[in-house]
């Protein structure tokens, strides 16, 4: 069979490539934020990526009630995908959210028990890049009409909802019709919510990714930037892997993408960081954040939290990395860039003390100090907190702290 043409010696890259000039050009979503704002239905994700056991179970059970006495139509669930999902420590509960493979029957007509989906990644390799497309395509199977739904609930999609404004008792044997996902926010086991939901978050249709172009060092520089394929080369972008994703912008990158894009990043370290960032802005999604960037200061901070030099320089090697495209490129330049994706953190982490590990957290002392940079920098969730901060302080510190009770009001 003839190879495709392109500059490739492989033809799988040619493939890719040619599938990646020839994207359709990026339309945003148009919605009425208003009608959006009155109904008040949206559905938001937890894509939980964990170890093991997920720590702080009980804290987001209790955030995801409270969310929705202010939002009477939100819907909250929770998909997690466990390195070691054997792991005995592991509750019903969140057992009972994890990917599973496929079912297989078993004994007579009754299918077997689950067996549970994990791609068991070790630091920093591209199976946890994998791990995080998995959970993307399962949300993406809630309230999906074309999807076949499964009568079973240990395979039904509905075992994920968290709360529902529909939800019934499980006595009455009804079932909860789940609405699609609108947004998708990544978390792990030491992560905890710090903020409430506002309309701001729900009603706008926007991303929130804290992205970058270049490398913020020499580690970023030669096992990250370089080491992602050349056919992706003048589009490279990383950003904090906690990132909030809008409903539109994960269908581009699911859909519209080679279903193999991930294997441009396969040489990469920690490649969760560099796939989303850069497949937003191969879509025509993400602006180009050279350093003249007027929501960059002088003394602006890359996703690690660690100062990075700016360079005024109109002709800087930073305004070049992403040059205008021209007609034939997949970007569309009738929409502000800037209005789909805030640049910004929503997970806050401290890495200032060490670039390998953010800092941890355990006490209520330490819980309140993040309390306040959450009301000044709009932070929703905070890491790296160890299993020893207790629920009772949790509610102590975050439930009565004035920024939490007026983001619900």
């Amino acid at each position: 069979r003839p190879s495709p043409p392109g500059p490739f010696r492989n033809p799988k890259w040619n493939r890719i490539k040619h599938a990646i000039d020839t994207l359709p050009p990026y339309r945003p979503e148009v919605f009425n934020k208003e009608e959006r704002s009155a109904s008040q239905q949206f559905h938001l994700c937890l894509l939980a990526i964990t170890i093991d056991k997920l720590h702080f179970e009980e804290i987001w059970k209790t955030w995801a009630r409270h969310q929705q006495e202010s939002y009477s139509n939100l819907t909250i669930s929770l998909i997690g995908h466990a390195k070691d999902p054997s792991c005995m420590e592991i509750s019903p509960w969140f057992l009972s959210h994890l990917l599973v493979n496929p079912p297989r029957m078993g004994r007579g007509n009754q299918y077997a028990p689950p067996t549970y989906h994990s791609r068991r990644p070790q630091w920093g390799s591209i199976d946890i890049t994998r791990a995080m497309l998995d959970l993307c395509h399962e949300c993406l199977k809630i309230g999906n009409t074309a999807e076949r739904e499964e009568a079973d609930e240990r395979f039904c999609v509905n075992r994920y909802v968290m709360v529902h404004p529909e939800a019934k008792d499980s006595s009455t044997g009804q079932k909860v019709t789940l609405p699609p996902v609108d947004a998708v926010l990544f978390i792990s086991e030491t992560c905890v919510p710090i903020a409430n939901l506002t309309p701001d978050l729900l009603f706008e249709g926007k991303s929130i990714i804290n992205y970058r172009d270049t490398p913020n060092n020499g580690f970023s520089r030669q096992l990250q930037f370089d080491k992602i394929h050349s056919l992706v080369s003048d589009k490279k972008r990383k950003a904090d892997q906690w990132m909030w994703l809008c409903r539109s912008h994960l269908l581009s990158i699911m859909n519209d993408l080679p279903y193999n894009f991930w294997e441009c990043f396969q040489d990469c370290n920690a490649s969760d960081e560099l796939f989303f960032p850069t497949a937003m802005a191969v879509l025509g999604i993400l602006p180009t954040c050279n350093s003249s960037d007027p929501s960059d200061d002088g003394d602006r901070k890359d996703d690690t939290g660690n100062e990075v030099v700016s360079n005024d320089v109109p002709n800087s090697d930073a305004a070049k990395n992403d040059p205008v495209p021209d007609e034939g490129s997949n970007s569309n330049d009738n929409f502000d860039k800037t209005e789909q994706v805030l640049k910004r953190r929503i997970t806050y982490a401290d890495w200032s003390m060490s670039a390998k590990n953010p800092a941890t957290y355990s006490t209520k002392n330490e819980l309140r100090t993040i309390m306040k940079l959450a009301k000044t920098e709009g932070f929703l969730v905070a890491r790296k907190f160890t299993p020893d901060l207790k629920t009772e302080d949790w509610r102590e510190v975050v439930m009565s702290h004035d920024h939490f009770e007026e983001s619900s009001n």
